[in-house]
């Protein structure tokens, strides 16, 4: 296994090679972003992760190996017999499939169409087999884009770690997933990030509760 400096080294090249693959850079890091919020999201719930690479393939730019949900779950959510653990199950394995989409648009500014298509199709297929009525299963769906996007913007230093890495490696084996992620270093950039959101947070929940109850008081004293 290489060593935490291999792993997190910043992919170096020359100037005029820079220059000349700008575009295919771009995507590139696109890709590495995209499939480290994959990760991200996979080891957050404890799904078993094989490997994260961005090296293309024949229809893909970039993928993530890990554990599937089990047949027998699709077949009971099928027949409307789901246990309550394969209930969260489906929930965390779509919140992991937004949650590359959400961090390659956070990298970007903007979202990537072409991906963005393929993750809402499988995403929405996914649902479909757990959610068959269509204003329950939109409701769903808005959960659990908006939990992936919370969890990207707490967790945005692992993201930038494991995205250097692949960017630097192209391949990432388990292993080496478990030693960025457990990096000192990361941990605590991620923690400090992960407060201040908090703090943020309380902020503005706070400005908008006192907000609510000025504009109440107001309202009962006209009356």
């Amino acid at each position: 296994m290489s060593a935490p400096k291999s792993i997190f080294a910043p992919e170096t090249q020359p100037v005029s090679t820079q220059a000349t693959h700008r575009g295919r850079r771009s995507k590139r890091e696109a890709t590495a972003y995209h499939e480290a919020g994959h990760v991200l999201a996979a080891w957050t719930f404890r799904i078993e992760i094989k490997s994260a690479t961005i090296e293309p393939g024949v229809s893909f730019l970039g993928q993530v190996q890990h554990r599937n949900l089990p047949r027998r779950a699709y077949e009971n959510a099928e027949l409307g017999m789901l246990s309550p653990k394969q209930q969260v199950d489906f929930e965390h394995f779509v919140i992991v499939s937004f949650a590359g989409l959400v961090a390659e648009t956070k990298y970007r500014g903007r979202r990537n169409r072409v991906t963005a298509g393929d993750d809402y199709n499988f995403i929405t297929e996914r649902a479909m087999t757990l959610i068959p009525w269509e204003r329950s299963r939109n409701a769903w769906l808005a959960y659990c884009e908006a939990a992936a996007q919370d969890m990207i913007e707490a967790s945005w230093p692992c993201i930038e770690a494991v995205a250097a890495a692949l960017l630097h490696q192209g391949t990432l084996t388990a292993d080496e997933i478990s030693t960025i992620m457990l990096d000192d270093a990361v941990r605590k950039a991620t923690f400090a990030r992960f407060r201040q959101r908090h703090e943020e947070e309380q902020e503005r929940a706070k400005a908008a509760l006192r907000a609510d109850v000025t504009k109440e008081v107001r309202t009962v004293g006209r009356g």
